[in-house]
């Protein structure tokens, strides 16, 4: 393809110039041809790809657009997980004064009740308590 474009006449190189440059019968066809190029060409790039490695996708973001999206990302599970904590408390609270209101456990243990709501799995084994005081 080299030599074929380091000629230096205006006219267009002929079609038995192309096959014998590609190693081709100087009568081979057109579509013989066009698949002889295709192939130099995956083999080519097959051969650049293997050559490069895998590619990092983290050299081609932006580092500053990249930092703000992951500060941005934190920010926001933060934000979630403090809004479910907070729902988290209000429940137990409500759940626990609503046990006090009926009477069920009595004021002075309150905190105690509360603290055993907190822990994991409290709150769903207080409401089994609960329901059969």
């Amino acid at each position: 393809m080299t030599a074929l474009a380091r000629q230096t006449n205006n006219q267009e190189p002929d079609m038995k110039s192309i096959a014998t440059l590609l190693g081709l019968p100087a009568d081979a066809t057109e579509t013989a041809i066009c698949a002889a190029i295709t192939a130099m060409q995956s083999t080519h790039m097959t051969a650049l790809a293997a050559a490069r490695g895998p590619v990092d996708l983290a050299v081609y973001a932006p580092r500053a657009e990249l930092a703000v999206a992951l500060a941005r990302a934190e920010t926001a599970e933060k934000k979630i997980a403090e809004g479910e904590k907070a729902a988290h408390e209000a429940t137990i609270v409500r759940e626990v004064d609503a046990a006090v209101a009926a009477g069920k456990i009595p004021p002075a243990v309150r905190e105690h009740y509360l603290g055993f709501c907190r822990a994991e799995g409290g709150l769903e084994k207080f409401r089994a308590l609960a329901a059969v005081m």
